[in-house]
């Protein structure tokens, strides 16, 4: 039995015990039951259903480390969320919020553009109506999104995207010229 084994996994864990709730990054984390480094298991708030205990570490992790300790993301910069209205998009809004950043989205409908302004995005464009483009310089003041990993599909990617949608270079070099 799976269940068994976890548990007498448990007898060599300090900070846990059998039965508590935890979160986590790991594989298998979508399989039924799953072993998780004691590193990555992060006690599971009681107000959180499981399911939503299930999606903070694999959005706000993910987000954490792609914006904040890869992307350096500053306040007062512009960051480009294409999929705004997905689980890393979503959380990528708040990240980039708290942290004093500008986000402008994409998304394919006027009802998820709303809701991502509604979350706390500056600007939001519906990809299957809009230039995505020449809206977000107009959302940005003409200054366009800033070379940080831009947000797309989930996934976060300094390559094969149109970023650097701005602009002369500025002092730091983060910025790209529009292409």
């Amino acid at each position: 039995n799976p269940l068994d084994a976890m548990v007498g996994a448990m007898k060599e864990v300090t900070g846990f015990k059998p039965g508590d709730r935890v979160m986590g990054r790991c594989t298998g984390a979508f399989s039924e039951y799953a072993l998780i480094e004691l590193a990555e298991a992060i006690a599971a708030p009681s107000a959180l259903s499981w399911e939503e205990a299930a999606s903070v570490p694999m959005t706000f992790l993910v987000s954490y480390d792609m914006l904040v300790l890869q992307g350096r993301l500053k306040a007062g910069e512009w960051l480009l969320a294409h999929g705004g209205s997905s689980g890393i998009g979503t959380m990528a809004i708040q990240l980039a919020r708290l942290e004093g950043a500008h986000v402008v989205v994409t998304a394919g409908t006027d009802e998820k553009c709303a809701a991502c302004v509604k979350l706390g995005a500056n600007g939001a464009i519906n990809y299957r109506t809009q230039d995505f483009v020449a809206e977000t310089m107009k959302i940005t003041g003409g200054h366009g999104a800033d070379d940080r990993p831009v947000v797309r599909a989930g996934l976060a990617s300094r390559e094969d995207q149109p970023h650097g949608l701005g602009g002369e270079d500025d002092r730091e070099g983060r910025r790209r010229q529009l292409q």
